[in-house]
């Protein structure tokens, strides 16, 4: 009666900090209960792999700055670090983008329809950071929001 023993071995090798990663794999080795019975020796495998390549890009995070209200804004006043920029009777809802490299931003909203009930709001959404958002009513009116990454 032959008897049959099943050995069942894999080994990974994997180095930190070098590029190579391989593997062993030990096969299915039987066993003999005769000793007249021909053996079988274990085989080794070595079987070479190469490292997962992962893109660890990541997109860059970004400050989105928005103004939006009942009429056109007669002003809108940037502010991305020191750097200001204005711009003149803008359509409403108004929205841009920054890189987030810098430590404040902040946007000044004036409206432009002079109606006694113009609504004005602003809002500066930060990767990370619940949106600051003001509103403001009236003609004419004017709201601002400023924020710094982190706080």
């Amino acid at each position: 009666m032959k008897k049959l023993i099943f050995i069942f071995g894999v080994g990974l090798s994997v180095s930190a900090c070098g590029s190579t990663l391989s593997q062993t794999a030990t096969t299915v080795v039987p066993k003999v209960s005769s000793p007249a019975a021909s053996t079988v020796s274990p085989v080794s495998t070595t079987l070479p792999t190469t490292p997962p390549t992962t893109s660890s890009t990541a997109a860059p995070q970004v400050v989105t700055m928005k103004a939006s209200g009942t009429g056109p804004a007669s002003d809108i006043t940037l502010l991305v670090g020191s750097q200001e920029s204005q711009h003149n009777n803008v359509a409403l809802p108004y929205a841009t983008t920054e890189p987030m490299s810098q430590l404040d931003y902040g946007i000044t909203v004036q409206d432009g329809s002079g109606l006694s009930s113009a609504t004005i709001s602003c809002e500066i959404d930060i990767p990370g950071s619940a949106p600051v958002m003001q509103t403001s009513t009236g003609a004419y009116a004017v709201v601002t929001c400023s924020a710094t990454p982190g706080l």
